[in-house]
């Protein structure tokens, strides 16, 4: 369809725009505003009074920690200006499904909305989903200004202990340890976390050196990301378990630790498929299949979010939308990031790289 040119009154009648013509600012529509109550809970579809043909919307967001999880349709076929008028985070979580599909948007974790800042979304028909645009939001500035919380960062370097400030390793087992893997021609290189010899080793590595928990479940909005890849599968003989995601005291070993949430993948496990699982105090578990089968030496980005408010982990493989576990989640409890693999069969020594890995909380 070609584009259409707009008109205006000639002398002998209408004719079209010249490429020098103009209109004037009075004679374009006025920008509307809107400053809906303030957000309290969870918002779900959000269509405030006004929403259909806001320009801008002026959010007000309580201590909480609130998602607004889609937003109903709009008319004006134009970009909103969403502006965080608070002194308090909201976010925007990406394909949550306690909004209508059409009403979602599209991200590859949460969308943090931070005090006195805007995101601009815009509504892609042919996706059929909200797409945010800008967002001024930047977790590596996270203790600047009003925005507290933590963000570490590493991508893999140094395997050995002393190079690093805030970032460590465990192991367990003969042979178990922490050394590099090359780059190839279609994979990162990374840490190499080497499970050992023995039937039972393992190697862990973590965020925070000497600060084992830097978060609480319950005080912040909490995301961990990973870059993975498993060079050999699990299998019957040489059969092994690796886990990414929260867990308290992350210098530990175990594979199964209560008050976590974890991506893990083993042979023997959700038929060698990535398995989604939040595990609470007392040690009950609920998973989600992924759906994702685990491919041998393929490169993994493994997000894991969970609210502040403790209601849901969210959970994303390679930016998409996987998983999400409201029961059994973690009690409010110290907490911190891990990645780790651990043997259960077999001696010959089994591997997990991990290129980078990114710890983030919002409080």
């Amino acid at each position: 369809m070609a584009e259409a040119k707009p008109l205006k009154a000639g002398s002998t009648g209408f004719e079209q725009f010249l490429s020098t013509d103009t209109i004037p600012a009075t004679a374009l529509p006025a920008r509307s505003t809107i400053s809906p109550s303030q957000i309290t809970s969870d918002q779900d579809n959000y269509s405030p009074t006004g929403w259909a043909d806001a320009d801008v919307v002026r959010l007000d967001f309580d201590t909480g920690g609130r998602a607004i999880t889609g937003f109903a349709a709009w008319t004006n076929g134009r970009p909103k200006v969403l502006l965080n008028i608070s002194g308090n985070y909201g976010y925007i979580p990406a394909e949550h499904p306690d909004s209508t599909a059409a009403n979602r948007a599209i991200g590859t974790s949460d969308h943090i909305m931070q005090p006195y800042s805007g995101i601009v979304i815009e509504y892609d028909d042919t996706s059929d989903r909200v797409r945010v645009v800008s967002n001024m939001f930047n977790a590596a500035v996270l203790g600047f200004g009003n925005l507290r919380g933590h963000y570490y960062y590493v991508s893999a370097a140094s395997a050995t202990a002393g190079d690093w400030g805030d970032f460590a390793f465990n192991q367990s087992g003969t042979g178990a340890a922490l050394g590099t893997a090359a780059s190839t021609a279609t994979q990162a290189g990374g840490w190499q976390l080497s499970a050992g010899t023995t039937t039972t080793g393992a190697c862990a590595i973590f965020f925070a050196k000497n600060l084992l928990n830097p978060a609480f479940f319950g005080s912040a909005h909490l995301i961990v990301s990973f870059y993975i890849r498993i060079p050999t599968l699990s299998d019957g003989t040489q059969t092994f378990t690796t886990s990414v995601g929260l867990v308290p005291t992350p210098s530990s070993a175990a594979l199964n630790v209560n008050n976590s949430v974890v991506v893990k993948y083993s042979s023997g496990l959700n038929s060698g498929k990535f398995l989604a699982v939040s595990r609470d105090n007392a040690g009950a578990e609920t998973t989600a299949d992924t759906g994702i089968t685990v491919a041998a030496d393929t490169g993994y980005v493994v997000t894991v979010c969970i609210d502040k408010a403790r209601s849901e982990a969210r959970y994303y493989i390679d930016g998409v939308f996987v998983a999400r576990i409201t029961a059994n989640i973690p009690a409010s409890a110290a907490t911190g990031q891990r990645a780790v693999i651990v043997k259960s069969a077999g001696t010959t020594s089994r591997t997990l790289v991990v290129a980078s890995l990114m710890f983030n909380s919002i409080f």
